[in-house]
């Protein structure tokens, strides 16, 4: 039965396995782990003599990422509303066979 995991996946594995052969976090010097999303950033340390991670730190704790200023949001709020005129562009006219329609 062949492996369901992608190939980006396995090697991802592959990179993960060989650098953990040469990196090994104590308790003086933790190993550091990050891990980015589409969206948000972790952050791990990791002791792995002991096999326990000292601290966790994430994008999505509040303490990490700041509130927006509200003067800034202000800003923000006005350059979302406000109005943009449309560009348009002449449409070339074709002289040779009409479009077919379905496509």
């Amino acid at each position: 039965m062949k492996s369901t995991a992608t190939p980006r996946l396995k090697g991802r594995s592959r990179r993960h396995m060989r650098i953990r052969k040469k990196v090994m976090g104590t308790a003086e010097r933790p190993r550091l782990a990050v891990y980015r999303s589409l969206n948000h950033i972790y952050a791990q340390l990791v002791d792995d003599l002991a096999g326990r991670t000292i601290m966790t730190v994430s994008s999505l704790d509040k303490e990490v990422v700041p509130k927006s200023d509200p003067a800034r949001k202000g800003k923000i709020e006005a350059g979302r509303t406000r109005h943009r005129p449309r560009v348009l562009r002449p449409r070339r006219l074709s002289l040779s066979r009409p479009r077919e329609s379905g496509r």
